[in-house]
């Protein structure tokens, strides 16, 4: 797909977790692999967690009794081991090098602690900053069915979620809000949409000026769809809301998976631009 961006990555996939693949080569295998797969510009969007600055960002996942899930919470208290200087170093090398790639981060959003992330994404050159709600009342909508999902209320988890999305747009923290159905995931939908809780987060994104992403991972999950779904980027799109495309590629031979169908669900959404990052500011390219 000659000319596109693809603004939704991460260094780390299950082959390369130790040691954790920060640096200049691995960035530049992702670029040859965008090449081959007609991508022109990446952006790296590794998860906060696995840096140590982002620690308290998250702490009230474990600290404040939330319900999380001890498998969860055992898997939390044990990131956040990486200095984020070694990561941002490594992009921004490879960025010196004449590489296409944007320097970006995905930070979980988590109510009540938006002046720790303001802290940890301080004094970094960042080309765009990525929010995402991972969690609903301190459950992981993005984890195994097997944890926590059995016994949940479905209706009540995508009507918080919708809310926090709200709160993450508000906050004014982010550039733009990652996979915007993502409770979709393994396959749980509501019964009832939740209509207005949906609406508010559309006004908080329009009046905060946040976008949303067009992530083409849930055709590799159990959902088998584009997150997010057709009429939803519909409203997002009628909205006023900017929108990028990502792979949420954890390998290179991810990266660009899907764009041919995105694009055609873009445009049938009515989509007539996508935006291109640089310096926490817009470019848009004519779809």
């Amino acid at each position: 797909m000659p000319g596109l961006g693809d603004y939704h990555m991460h260094l780390v996939s299950d082959e390369t977790r130790a040691p954790l693949p920060y640096a200049p080569q691995r960035v530049e295998r992702y670029v040859e692999a965008a090449f081959g797969a007609g991508v022109e510009e990446i952006g790296i969007t590794e998860h906060s967690f696995r840096f140590a600055e982002f620690r308290a960002s998250m702490a009230p996942l474990w600290e404040e009794g939330t319900g999380q899930d001890p498998q969860v919470r055992a898997w939390l208290e044990h990131e956040f081991e990486e200095p984020l200087e070694r990561y941002v170093g490594a992009v921004r090398r490879a960025m010196e090098r004449g590489l296409p790639v944007r320097l970006g981060i995905e930070v979980d959003y988590v109510p009540g602690a938006e002046e720790a992330i303001r802290q940890a994404l301080e004094g970094v050159p960042w080309d765009y900053v990525m929010g995402s709600v991972h969690f609903v009342d301190g459950m992981c909508v993005d984890c195994d069915p097997a944890i926590g999902w059995p016994g949940a209320d479905v209706d009540r988890v995508w009507l918080r979620y919708y809310e926090l999305m709200g709160q993450a747009a508000r906050s004014g923290l982010f550039d733009v809000l990652s996979h915007p159905d993502l409770p979709k995931k393994f396959g749980m939908r509501p019964v009832r949409f939740p209509e207005e809780s949906f609406e508010r987060f559309l006004q908080a994104a329009r009046g905060a000026g946040t976008a949303v992403e067009i992530n083409t991972a849930g055709l590799r999950k159990p959902a088998h769809e584009i997150y997010p779904a057709r009429s939803l980027l519909s409203r997002m799109v009628a909205a006023g809301l900017d929108v990028h495309l990502g792979s949420d590629a954890h390998s290179p031979e991810q990266i660009g998976a899907g764009f041919e169908q995105a694009i055609a669900w873009a445009r049938e959404a009515g989509v007539r631009r996508l935006v291109r990052w640089q310096s926490r500011k817009r470019r848009y390219q004519p779809l």
